[in-house]
């Protein structure tokens, strides 16, 4: 069926582009989804699945209905500079932002009961999570909100424009990568319990 270029799936089957398997009801596709928001294909779990829009967009919004979204498809939007995050949100992918090197700003639909922003910094929503501080933030100092106990993994990954930043008491964990990459930070001045030492 080499013209078999669109797969509408709502089953339960993982039928992927180019696969021979499910009777190579994918082999030729160049499309397969449920659901269509504007420039967006959705799975039948509303996980942003591809994108047909253009690439060098600097902002993006993502659909209300959207729950996640692949990571491969924001590694494509290389001049990313803002995203919005709907609603519906709440299948975030650790590494999800990873390619996002001129990633500014994140912001958060007030409605979305798992994460929250605050000066294009992306939390959870009771604030207790610091999970991502994009990477080309101009800022070349951070506070962190005394509600956070958590920095989250490869959470400042890459923020070369830091060089100094405040911990306060209330963190007790720092996860693996936080601050790998951040080679201009030159100064932590750090209120929480942590051994935090130079080198």
């Amino acid at each position: 069926c080499e013209n078999l270029k669109t797969v509408c799936n709502f089953s339960d089957l993982n039928i992927t582009k180019g696969s021979i398997e499910y009777g190579y009801v994918g082999y030729y596709a160049d499309l397969i989804y449920a659901y269509k928001e504007d420039d967006f294909l959705l799975d039948k779990n509303y996980i942003i699945s591809d994108y047909l829009g253009d690439y060098n967009q600097t902002t993006i919004e993502l659909p209300a209905i959207a729950k996640g979204i692949n990571p491969q498809i924001l590694s494509k939007f290389t001049n990313l500079t803002s995203i919005t995050i709907g609603s519906e949100f709440a299948n975030l992918n650790l590494d999800v932002f990873s390619s996002c090197n001129n990633l500014k700003d994140i912001n958060v639909s007030t409605e979305n009961p798992n994460y929250c922003s605050e000066n294009g910094v992306l939390f959870s929503k009771d604030k207790t999570e610091l999970i991502i501080y994009p990477r080309a933030k101009s800022d070349v100092s951070h506070n962190i909100p005394n509600t956070v106990t958590s920095i989250g993994y490869k959470a400042f990954k890459g923020c070369i424009n830091l060089t100094s930043i405040t911990i306060p008491s209330s963190v007790i964990g720092i996860n693996t990568q936080a601050f790998e990459g951040c080679e201009n930070l030159k100064t932590v001045c750090n209120f929480s319990d942590l051994n935090i030492t130079k080198g």
